[in-house]
């Protein structure tokens, strides 16, 4: 599988987070319902953002260098594009802890 480009934008089934995580689908819908993890609804189902599942793998504790591995290969966009969702997912889980003081 690919993850499906639109524009400058990827986004990811569940399947594909799954496997980028590491967990399984049914983690994935879990984080997803309880608020953890962005997703839109797209053809076929969920999908989520590029940006929103390196936030999210980075918060729950995955290693960011097998992480990001993992989503390049997946995705086949550059490092550097993966490097600003990294710092553009971190910024605003950081910036919703400064400001609410939770996760």
């Amino acid at each position: 599988m690919t993850p499906e480009k639109v524009g400058e934008n990827v986004y990811f089934t569940i399947p594909e987070t799954a496997k980028a995580l590491e967990i399984t689908r049914q983690a994935v819908y879990a984080a997803i319902n309880a608020g953890q993890l962005k997703a839109t609804d797209g053809p076929g189902g969920k999908r989520i953002h590029a940006q929103d599942l390196v936030g999210y793998g980075l918060r729950t504790g995955r290693d960011p260098e097998e992480l990001l591995k993992r989503v390049q290969e997946e995705s086949g966009v550059e490092l550097s594009d993966l490097l600003l969702w990294v710092i553009a997912g971190l910024g605003l889980y950081f910036l919703f802890k400064a400001f609410f003081g939770k996760d």
